[in-house]
């Protein structure tokens, strides 16, 4: 069951790595969604957990600034706000 919902949920995943939220991305979503992807693919080890995860962090590393703060006046949300466990996982 848990693998059928981690593939559905593959589905929405954007090519460039992103799910859709109000209509785009939003990074503090995203850091949401690779926190309890990491957590899945920390205790299942399924190589779509890994895939989508590696997608995602890609993405979110566009939006990481040179001072160590993220987002701003872009994404769906304009959130300058992450959650970084997923990332340390």
């Amino acid at each position: 069951m848990a693998y059928k919902r981690l593939n559905d949920l593959s589905k929405l995943q954007k090519e460039e790595g992103w799910f859709p939220e109000y209509g785009g991305p939003d990074i503090g979503y995203l850091s949401l969604t690779i926190d309890y992807l990491a957590k899945v693919y920390e205790k299942s080890n399924w190589d779509l957990a890994k895939e989508m995860l590696t997608k995602a962090i890609d993405f979110l590393y566009y939006f990481s600034h040179p001072d160590g703060s993220f987002g701003g006046e872009y994404g769906s949300r304009n959130t300058k706000h992450i959650i970084p466990s997923g990332i340390n996982l």
